[in-house]
């Protein structure tokens, strides 16, 4: 069978090299994008009448190379496009082929996240993020339905939050247009830009939590990637940087209040609160060592000691605050999670403050005596609690 497969697409293959090599033997001219059209074609016929899933894949990719250089041919959107996926999407589904759905997936989502460049709207962006958001929603419906549909609903939440972010992100970008940047700053209007970010994260955040809770492991991978993506757009447009913590300490309080006021057990709320922890983290430790490029030992004014004190206090009061939520819940992971952001902070301290042997020393005596005195908490805890059910793992 598999040989029968690969004998389907190298006939495929040979169909599109055919094509070109006679229209480059006779000197036929003609609209570049029909190649792809035809050649497509080819490859849907061939993928139903011979019933091979390859073939349809190859179909795919050529309908939206098809499309793309339609749009850049004309300038505009192609929406032709929509018909090839939807009768090579019908042929997955009845052959069942389950990693066609990933197929079909990624060339819907490349072709909606292109659209912004070719629509004239005033808020291209916005509609792509809406979409997004739309298939975010039917993700969650399918989690409901029957074990068929439910089995569906991570990969489609997947592909909305992929082309959501995209859409958010596009317009948080389109805010620099026009904009002049000095220092190396651009300064975008803050509520704008505040607008289109604390909603990224905050979709990301709930998607992250679905997915924890059901173990979709591919699923936790490509989120994360997306809020990497979101706080290094936030990072490259500079005056954006403030409000990563700032979102970082609303969703660990929104974790807090998950656990204590809407009753559910801490380690339902510790992935809540552990992402609230590593966003907040980043834009403080950006904040604190990025306009500071001063290598080890040498002098510094007061303003950058009192700017890089007052940041790193607040960074190692958040992470103790963490921690000892963590302690006293024993999540295992959340602990681990903020002992590891501890010694991040304290190294990056350390080769920014180090000049004297004195300084130094009572700088690492004051961290040692921190985590000491946690660590102790956590061995009474978990003595006290030995009996008791864990939810380390569960965090």
């Amino acid at each position: 069978e598999a040989l029968a497969h690969g004998a389907a697409l190298a006939g495929v293959l040979a169909f599109g090299a055919a094509i070109m090599l006679i229209s480059q033997m006779y000197h036929v001219d003609g609209h570049p994008p029909s190649l792809l059209l035809i050649w497509g074609l080819g490859a849907l016929m061939t993928g139903v009448l011979a019933h091979s899933p390859p073939s349809l894949a190859a179909a795919m990719a050529l309908f939206l190379g098809w499309s793309l250089s339609e749009s850049s041919w004309r300038e505009a959107a192609h929406w032709p496009f929509l018909a090839a996926w939807s009768a090579t999407a019908a042929g997955f589904y009845i052959q069942r082929w389950r990693p066609g759905l990933h197929v079909a997936g990624v060339a819907l989502a490349a072709w909606v996240i292109a659209l912004p460049w070719l629509i004239e709207l005033t808020h291209p962006h916005l509609l792509v993020a809406g979409a997004g958001v739309m298939t975010m929603a039917a993700a969650l419906l399918l989690s409901r339905g029957s074990p068929t549909l439910a089995g569906l609903a991570p990969a489609t939440l997947g592909y909305g939050a992929v082309i959501a972010v995209a859409g958010l992100i596009g317009s948080q970008v389109a805010l620099t247009e026009g904009l002049a940047v000095t220092g190396g700053r651009v300064h975008v209007p803050p509520l704008p830009l505040l607008a289109r970010a604390l909603p990224t994260l905050a979709l990301l955040a709930g998607a992250l939590a679905f997915a924890w809770r059901g173990e979709h492991r591919g699923l936790v991978k490509v989120l994360v990637g997306l809020v990497v993506a979101q706080l290094m757009t936030l990072t490259l447009l500079r005056e954006g940087i403030w409000l990563i913590p700032l979102v970082g300490v609303g969703f660990i309080a929104a974790g807090h209040a998950e656990q204590s006021w809407a009753g559910r057990p801490p380690a339902a709320a510790a992935p809540v609160v552990g992402f609230g922890l590593v966003v907040a983290f980043f834009g403080l430790f950006d904040l604190q060592f990025s306009d500071l490029p001063l290598a080890s030992g040498e002098a510094k004014n007061w303003q950058e000691w009192g700017r890089l004190g007052l940041l790193a206090l607040i960074s190692l009061a958040l992470i103790v605050s963490v921690l000892w939520w963590a302690i006293a819940h024993r999540l295992t992971k959340l602990q681990w999670l903020g002992f590891g952001l501890f010694a991040v902070e304290v190294l990056a301290i350390y080769d920014k403050t180090i000049g004297s042997l004195l300084g130094s020393s009572l700088f690492f005596l004051i961290a040692g005596l921190i985590l000491a005195g946690l660590a102790a908490l956590a061995v009474r805890l978990h003595a006290h609690a030995e009996h008791a059910p864990t939810q380390g793992d569960a965090a």
